[in-house]
C-alpha cells in the first residue's frame, strides 16, 4: 500500500438528545519510506530481449521527500503465461513465494537523492523466455515493496513459429 487517508467521523450526543457530527481526515503512512519504479517507454507494451533496458527507481519518505537507501533488493521473476480468456484471479504475492518460481535476476541497488537506475537485460535462449516478468523492488529499511509486470520478446509480441498458439475463437 501507499499513503492512506484515514477518515474519522465522531458523533457527540448532548443530554437532550441533540448531537454534533465532525469529520477529520488524517494522512497515514503505513511505512516510513516508499519505493517506486518506472519502466522505460516500450513498443506496444513489449520490451526486446537481449537488450539493456534502463529502469528508474525512486525512494521517498512519508512526506514525499527523496531519501537515500542502500541495498534495495531488485528481483525479476518469470511469470507463467496468462491469456485474456483465463478466468482466475492473479495473485503475484503468492506466486513469488512458490518453490517453482523462477528468479531470473537478483541485484542490489542504492539510491542517491532518492533516485537510482538499473539495467535489465532478459536473455533469449528459447521460447520459454518469451512472455511476462515481474520486476519487484523492496526497501530493506521500511519493508515497502513495489512491482511492475512487463512483457519481453525477441519479436515485440508477435508469435513466431513453434510458440504456443492463441485461441481459435
Amino acid at each position: 500500500p501507499g499513503m492512506l487517508n484515514a477518515n474519522f467521523i465522531t458523533r457527540v450526543f448532548e443530554k437532550g438528545g441533540d448531537f454534533s457530527i465532525d469529520m477529520q481526515r488524517v494522512k497515514f503512512a503505513p511505512y516510513q519510506s516508499f519505493v517506486g519504479i518506472k519502466m522505460p517507454e516500450s513498443e506496444r507494451g513489449w520490451y526486446l530481449t537481449d537488450t539493456d533496458h534502463e529502469i528508474q527507481i525512486a525512494t521517498v519518505n512519508s512526506d514525499g521527500a527523496p531519501v537515500d537507501r542502500k541495498d534495495l533488493e531488485v528481483k525479476v521473476y518469470k511469470i507463467d503465461w496468462r491469456w485474456w480468456w483465463d478466468a482466475g484471479e492473479e495473485n503475484l504475492a503468492s506466486y513469488i513465494s512458490r518453490s517453482s518460481t523462477r528468479i531470473v535476476s537478483h541485484q542490489r541497488v542504492s539510491t542517491k537523492g532518492g533516485k537510482a537506475k538499473f539495467k535489465l537485460n532478459i536473455k533469449y535462449n528459447d521460447w520459454n523466455d518469451y512472455g511476462r516478468y515481474l520486476i519487484r523492488v523492496t526497501d530493506p529499511v521500511s519493508g515497502h515493496s513495489t512491482g511492475e509486470t512487463a512483457y519481453f520478446s525477441k519479436w515485440y509480441g508477435r508469435t513466431p513459429e513453434g510458440m504456443p498458439g492463441n485461441a481459435a475463437m
